[in-house]
């Protein structure tokens, strides 16, 4: 499993209008194939950055919803609600409530840098 980050720091005057248009594609997100989860944040300052953070069954699903029709169609409209660059990083999961050691279930890491 995967977890991918996404900030996006929209404009002051376009928050609310980000808000509700991000109401709309929310349940075609989570339905994508191979998505686990899907949660959006907001910064405790009112600035207007939001995160997506959302859970993939692997990168594989995630390349595959990034290569959909779909994310093609909608990503251009959110990037008009920016005022800076968006940001993204792709982690993979270690240790959570479901996960409770770092290793995998023969005693090697689930995980190995490079």
């Amino acid at each position: 499993m995967i977890v991918r980050l996404v900030s996006l720091k929209i404009h002051p005057d376009k928050v609310e209008e980000f808000r509700q248009f991000f109401e709309t594609i929310y349940d075609r997100i989570r339905a994508a194939q191979g998505c686990l989860s899907l949660r959006v944040v907001a910064d405790l300052e009112g600035l207007g950055e939001f995160f997506t953070v959302s859970e993939w069954e692997s990168p594989a699903a995630l390349e595959a919803y990034k290569d959909s029709a779909f994310f093609r169609e909608t990503w251009p409209r959110v990037k008009t609600f920016l005022r800076d660059r968006p940001w993204a990083q792709s982690f993979h999961v270690l240790l959570d409530e479901k996960r409770k050691a770092l290793t995998g279930r023969n005693g090697k890491a689930d995980y190995a840098p490079g």
